[in-house]
């Protein structure tokens, strides 16, 4: 286990864009950047670092152990969707197949149901979405099967009414959840590596980059779109 790192926020990029984390540094290094217009500074690290064993874009990416590697983020209002179009897409790669219900990203509200989750369930991976009254599941869906060795790219898109989930550029579900339906908010943090809700669990051995939110945008809403090819611009 790696200590705490130091961090001091960054500039930002699009008006949508309210999440952006990337890695393209030095192996070994724990200085975390959110590039969005929130700036935010990590609230909880243990483990997680920059690594240069695998990547997707640049030098490096963010890569967590499956025991005990975490990196959060606190909360902010622009995380809390209700009713708004939204994008979450980010790349993972799986070095394993192990880690039954691990989570390599999720924002969830510890009792009940959650805002949303990724999670690694048998040989499949699977989307998780609650509803504002936290008393059901809007979303639980699956993406298809497992893979590992490789990087993926997942994204998770509202646009009016319905949510869609791609894997790899490629539309998996298309769920109608009506236009007036809001997303359970939680006080949770954004957490990567890990489910974080009070206490913590399901650590993911896996490595992450390019991870993005955007609210108030759908980005992607067709049965397909090309892959992002390099990093998303800054302005």
């Amino acid at each position: 286990m790696i200590g705490h790192g130091l961090l001091r926020a960054a500039a930002g990029t699009t008006k949508n864009t309210v999440f952006l984390l990337r890695s393209n540094t030095t192996h070994g290094s724990q200085v975390f950047v959110d590039l969005s217009k929130n700036a935010s500074a990590y609230s909880g690290l243990v483990g997680a670092i920059h690594s240069t064993d695998q990547k997707k874009f640049g030098a490096s990416s963010i890569y967590f152990d499956g025991d005990d590697d975490y990196l959060e983020f606190p909360n902010h209002a622009d995380f809390d969707f209700t009713s708004v179009d939204f994008t979450v897409d980010y790349w993972v790669y799986f070095p394993e197949t192990s880690g039954q219900y691990a989570c390599p990203i999720s924002q969830t509200s510890g009792v009940g149901y959650m805002p949303w989750k990724i999670v690694r369930q048998d040989t499949q991976d699977k989307i998780q979405i609650g509803n504002a009254a936290d008393t059901a599941t809007l979303i639980n869906d699956l993406f298809g099967t497992f893979t590992t060795g490789a990087w993926i790219h997942y994204a998770i898109v509202r646009d009016g009414a319905n949510i869609y989930t791609y894997k790899n550029g490629t539309r998996v579900t298309n769920t109608n959840i009506g236009a007036s339906t809001e997303i359970l908010k939680t006080t949770n943090p954004l957490a990567l590596g890990v489910r974080s809700a009070g206490t913590r669990d399901r650590y993911c051995n896996c490595y992450l980059d390019e991870i993005r939110i955007s609210r108030g945008i759908a980005r992607w809403t067709g049965a397909s779109f090309t892959l992002p090819t390099t990093f998303y611009a800054i302005d």
